[in-house]
């Protein structure tokens, strides 16, 4: 029993989500090393191009309608940051599948 995770809800997870990357990499015949990281540098690219976009977005509207510039520019961080973090999981989690099965 860790102090950070008293009920292990949080090393569960994290294990549901790496068996459900891991069937997914099966079932779609991704099978090499080679093929994991250009998934990955895929993602990366999908992520960073979905994050311009809603910088681009947030912008537009904050030239549109000034009065919603706040309201956008926060919106459109708590979105970046989330795509970001979900990218850094996604990482996280495709780096141990490379060292667990390939």
């Amino acid at each position: 029993m860790k102090i950070s995770d008293p009920f292990n809800r949080m090393s569960s997870k994290q294990e549901a989500e790496y068996k459900a990357l891991k069937e997914h990499m099966e079932n779609n015949g991704i099978d090499s090393k080679e093929k994991v990281e250009e998934m990955q540098k895929q993602s990366t690219k999908s992520t960073h191009a979905l994050a311009f976009v809603v910088v681009v977005a947030c912008l537009v509207i904050a030239l549109i309608w000034p009065a919603w510039a706040g309201v956008a520019g926060v919106l459109g961080g708590l979105l970046v940051l989330m795509l970001f973090t979900t990218m850094f999981k996604a990482n996280r989690l495709i780096k141990r599948y490379i060292q667990e099965n390939l």
